[in-house]
């Protein structure tokens, strides 16, 4: 197989990929990337073609108000963005005005330059808010009912032991929780 052929066939690989995907050179300018990438800068006037600089791009994006997180706060927020794509620690959530999160993970390559994997997790965190509103609702309910709950995981440990149980049983939860009921 030709260069040109494996360079197309990962050109190609990139643009099926659901994530966004971005490669910079060892000066933060683009390399190349797909059209999900490109897509989260379709509002903006930045310049997402090759040769770009990561610091434009992410100037434009915060300019033209796409990230929530840098709303009122631009200059801060570029400052810590351009930090952690120079170098990454782990990954970051975006938050974009229009409410989608964004997870990116970067990663430096041996050049010294980076790839970005923006994945789009919107409906994941909606159900993580979801599940915590449920469970702090539950919670609320449990402790406030005025008869005893206790609650056990699969092997019998005490997981919730409310007021209620402590007045009937008269013992405190700390006292009982994570003891291990054998019948």
């Amino acid at each position: 197989m030709t260069t040109s052929a494996s360079a197309q066939l990962l050109i190609d690989a990139i643009e099926s990929m659901e994530e966004g995907i971005a490669l910079f050179d060892a000066d933060h300018r683009l390399v190349l990337c797909n059209q999900t990438f490109r897509g989260v800068f379709e509002d903006s006037a930045a310049p997402v073609v090759p040769g770009a600089t990561f610091e434009t791009m992410t100037r434009a994006i915060a300019a033209d108000g796409l990230v929530a997180d840098a709303q009122e706060r631009e200059e801060d927020w570029v400052r810590e963005r351009l930090a952690h794509h120079r170098k990454p620690s782990g990954p970051i959530k975006q938050y974009l005005a229009d409410g989608r999160c964004l997870q990116i993970n970067e990663y430096r390559t041996a050049e010294a330059g980076a790839i970005s994997i923006q994945a789009d997790i919107t409906n994941f965190e909606r159900v993580e808010a979801a599940r915590q509103v449920t469970e702090e609702h539950t919670r609320s309910i449990v402790e406030t009912a005025i008869d005893g709950i206790i609650t056990f995981d699969a092997d019998g440990t005490i997981e919730t032991f409310n007021p209620a149980a402590e007045t009937i049983f008269g013992y405190v939860a700390d006292e009982v929780l994570a003891t291990v009921f054998r019948y």
